[in-house]
């Protein structure tokens, strides 16, 4: 097998550092990235390699100090990236620094599965606040459709008198627009959807008839 891979070496690397997925980086001494592959570009939403960059501003150590050594260690992604998760990172000492490979995330942040739970019932809950409301205004255009015919329907058998009538101060005829005198209850009926019945009021009983119609 270490003979396959010496001759598919440069193969390997090439995948490694442009294809794979698992976070490769280079830190000097100081821990400041000296360089990195685009897995490590693709978990963060980078656009170009950190260079300079201090590895805290990345991942953080769990379990005290960075060492060094070789050896494995615990780290956890920087919350200000926006990268929530635990990374076990391989250490592989280099001639000026050190190597991380990280493995796969591990787990996830529980906080932010639950605040994710948290939004996704808001959301449910808010939809079917907004589908309620939907229906109800949907009722209430009905209603005034509704009352809107009413209202139409009622001001179609309406006539209306507007303006100045003119109206004789003696008999109470009414003259029209073409000169024409007509009785109050004649153009009344002409002019709206009013009838009249005929009756006589007590002041003309008593000035008619003495007050007793049968005389």
């Amino acid at each position: 097998m270490r003979g396959e891979l010496r001759e598919n070496v440069e193969h390997l690397a090439e995948f490694i550092v442009t294809t794979s997925t698992v976070p490769i980086l280079m830190v000097d001494p100081q821990l400041r990235i000296t360089d990195c592959n685009n897995g490590f570009l693709k978990l963060f939403a980078l656009q170009k390699k950190p260079v300079g960059a201090s590895l805290a501003d990345f991942l953080t150590c769990q379990d005290g100090e960075v060492s060094m050594d070789a050896g494995i260690q615990e780290f956890v992604c920087s919350p200000k990236t926006g990268v929530h998760g635990v990374l076990m990172a391989h250490r592989l000492p280099q001639r000026n620094g050190m190597l991380l490979w990280c493995e796969r995330l591990l787990s996830t942040n529980n906080d932010v599965v639950e605040r994710l739970a948290i939004l996704n019932n808001e959301f449910i809950a808010i939809q079917r606040e907004l589908d309620k409301k939907n229906h109800n205004l949907w009722l209430a255009k009905q209603e005034l459709a509704d009352k809107v015919l009413q209202m139409e329907a009622a001001l179609s058998q309406v006539k209306r008198l507007e303006g100045i009538i003119p109206i004789c101060m003696y008999c109470k005829k009414i003259r029209d627009d073409s000169e024409f005198w007509h009785q109050l209850e004649r153009y009344i009926q002409e002019h709206t959807e009013a009838e009249f019945s005929h009756g006589i009021c007590p002041q003309c009983m008593e000035t008619k008839y003495g007050g007793n119609m049968t005389d």
